[in-house]
């Protein structure tokens, strides 16, 4: 069994939307969950890049030694509230 479909398809007059697949069976049940694709730009072609390229965009972190193992001392404290 098939646990998800992801398709794209676009807008129609009147806000009718058409979902063509030939993994669904006729008559199958199927729960659509619709989702806008806020991230295409004006001409309809998508802007997402790859989680490697957002993180190779970020400008290097300034933060010393010392203060990532205070950022992950307070986490491990604050996951050990959780835990309790």
């Amino acid at each position: 069994m098939q646990s998800a479909l992801k398709l794209r398809t676009t807008v129609q007059s009147g806000g009718r939307i058409q979902v063509d697949s030939s993994e669904l069976a006729e008559g199958t049940p199927v729960e659509l969950i619709v989702l806008p694709d806020l991230a295409a730009d004006i001409s309809g072609q998508s802007t997402t890049t790859g989680i490697w390229d957002w993180l190779q965009s970020l400008p290097p972190s300034n933060l010393s030694h010392e203060d990532w193992e205070r950022i992950e001392s307070e986490m491990r404290r604050e996951k050990e509230a959780w835990d309790n």
